[in-house]
């Protein structure tokens, strides 16, 4: 993906439950502040209520918010990602999450 606006990809869900989707080796930059997702932020990759996600080896960079948010994302895999000049925290995992692996990033 060369470029994208607003909130990037997104996997949202009703419910929280198993979703499994794959967010690998995307070229992901850009992303504005105009558009917001549940949890009222734009962020390049967003998972809401989506259990067993993996993000892997994206490049993201030139976020006005997070790189990747899990949120209510159960057993979230977050790895080998390389992020650069972001203005939140790069990457990170809230509310109601068990098993979330983040590791191997560069932010």
């Amino acid at each position: 993906m060369p470029t994208t606006n607003d909130n990037g990809i997104e996997i949202l869900r009703t419910t929280i439950g198993d979703d499994g989707s794959l967010v690998v080796d995307n070229r992901i930059e850009d992303i504005k502040a105009g558009q917001a997702a549940p949890d009222n932020t734009a962020t390049p990759s967003t998972r809401f209520r989506a259990g067993n996600v993996i993000v892997r080896g994206n490049r993201i960079r030139n976020c006005d918010y997070s790189a990747v948010r899990g949120n209510s994302a159960s057993n979230i895999q977050i790895t080998g990602n390389s992020i650069s000049d972001v203005r939140e925290v790069a990457l990170y995992s809230e509310f109601f999450v068990e098993g979330a692996v983040i590791a191997n990033n560069i932010a």
